[in-house]
């Protein structure tokens, strides 16, 4: 019965000193996303421990100090952290960390290319058979082995690769009609 009232207590506190024990923990940090990360750390270690909570304060004046241990705690690991600039000047080739961490990953115009072509191949798989279609989905898009997509789909191995190569063959034919 008393945990239950602890719960409600800190529900009811959270919602009117949330915002101040956001500030408390920004003050410490002065970054919005550590102080975020700060007082959600301390929310979730008070709602883990609230049973501790022996009401000899409010639970206002708990609640801020487990912030203020909690901020601290992210103070120290920040002070572990290296920081490297990206500018710095690293390796013998005069190649600098912005360059050496370039992404790799599609640009935006690629990106938005296969997303269309992505579409346009659900759209084509739908005009296929479900025995053409669903096979081609397991197998090239979903990237299950021959075997995984022979047996999700409870059928032999020689029997899903025929359908696979029926698939591209009908899927390669709608293909050259939309382009």
């Amino acid at each position: 019965m008393a945990a239950d009232h602890c719960v409600q207590d800190l529900e009811e506190t959270l919602a009117r000193y949330l915002p101040a024990l956001y500030r408390v923990a920004f003050r410490q940090l002065r970054n919005h996303e550590d102080a975020e990360d700060a007082v959600q750390d301390a929310l979730l270690a008070a709602f883990t421990h609230i049973s501790q909570f022996e009401g000899r304060s409010h639970i206002s004046t708990w609640l801020h100090r487990i912030v203020v241990n909690s901020a601290r705690m992210h103070l120290r690991r920040r002070q572990n952290r290296a920081f490297v600039s990206l500018d710095e000047r690293e390796t013998e080739e005069g190649l600098c960390m912005e360059d050496l961490l370039a992404d790799s990953g599609l640009n935006p115009e690629q990106a938005c290319g296969q997303t269309e072509l992505d579409s346009m191949v659900q759209q084509l798989l739908k005009r296929l058979s479900p025995k053409l279609g669903s096979v081609l989905q397991l197998r090239h898009i979903d990237g299950l082995s021959t075997d995984e997509s022979a047996r999700a789909l409870g059928v032999t191995q020689s029997t899903l690769k025929s359908r696979a190569q029926r698939g591209r063959v009908k899927l390669g034919a709608l293909l050259a009609d939309v382009v």
